[in-house]
């Protein structure tokens, strides 16, 4: 997963995308099916490790972030 950091890519809800650049990529305990990434805005998102899989394989991922009080689409692109 460091091999990630410092990848620049397109962010976001679907169609608004924003760029960004992998900064920090870990596990955390509390979350051990997921792959947190966070970018050098220090925002984060949180995928699941298979989603993760398929964005280094594809270098396109769409999937569903989740949230305590629901969801949210979104898609990582690798520029």
């Amino acid at each position: 997963m460091e091999t990630l950091i410092g990848t620049k890519v397109l962010h976001g809800s679907p169609s608004y995308e924003n760029e960004e650049t992998i900064a920090k990529v870990w596990i955390e305990p509390e979350w051990p099916d997921h792959v947190t990434i966070e970018f050098e805005s220090e925002f984060f998102t949180r995928m699941t490790k298979a989603e993760m899989e398929e964005f280094k394989q594809d270098g396109e991922v769409h999937y569903k972030r989740k949230f305590p009080d629901g969801n949210a689409f979104e898609v990582m692109i690798a520029k």
